[in-house]
C-alpha cells in the first residue's frame, strides 16, 4: 500500500482484480459487490478473508481455493 498513493488507491486496484477473478470463483458474486463497494481497508480485508476462507471454489477446481 505505501507505494501506491494512500489506501484508496490501493483499493481502487484490487477492486479491478476482483472483479476480474470473481468470473471463476462460483457464488462469490455478492461477496465481490461487497468488494467493490468497501471504502474502508480494513473492512476490504476482512472481505477478502472471507473470500479466500475456502467457502467458495475456484472454477476448475476439484477443491476449494
Amino acid at each position: 500500500r505505501e507505494h501506491l498513493k494512500g489506501p484508496r488507491h490501493a483499493l481502487d486496484k484490487m477492486r479491478g482484480l476482483w472483479e476480474y477473478l470473481s468470473e471463476s470463483i462460483e457464488g462469490s458474486r455478492k461477496l465481490i459487490k461487497k468488494i467493490r463497494k468497501v471504502k474502508d481497508p480494513q473492512q476490504y480485508d476482512t472481505l477478502v478473508d472471507q473470500l479466500l476462507s475456502g467457502k467458495y471454489r475456484w472454477i476448475g477446481s476439484s477443491q476449494p481455493h
